[in-house]
């Protein structure tokens, strides 16, 4: 979870006044369980996100969450596009290995076949 999600997030708890300590704790909950990927700290963030963009409509705060939310999405599709450069980058070292023996074959056709399906 990047520090644009937590912003909003912390805005919306803020504003329906939960306790600032239960924020805090719900916030290093949803960080380590993004860090783990926990499917749920992303469904629980997600869904966060869009209760925070409700409750701003029509408030002095809406543009500022608004724009925390794009930037949160902006930094995942940049995070997202780096770990598949560094998948094919990856690929390519291994396509470029000199195949001495049909075990090394075997091997790199392996990391390749599980490399790709991983993009």
């Amino acid at each position: 979870m990047n520090d644009a999600a937590e912003t909003a997030i912390r805005w919306y708890l803020t504003s329906r006044r939960v306790d600032q300590h239960e924020i805090d704790g719900f916030v290093t909950a949803l960080r380590e369980g993004y860090a783990r990927g926990e499917m749920d700290s992303l469904d629980y963030r997600d869904a966060a996100l869009e209760q925070a963009l409700r409750l701003a409509e029509g408030t002095p705060h809406q543009k500022a969450i608004e724009d925390a939310v794009s930037l949160h999405i902006e930094i995942e599709e940049l995070a997202s596009a780096r770990i598949k450069l560094t998948k094919i980058e990856q690929i390519g070292k291994l396509s470029q290995q000199p195949l001495t023996s049909p075990m090394a074959e075997r091997i790199v056709s392996f990391k390749l076949r599980d490399l790709i399906g991983k993009l």
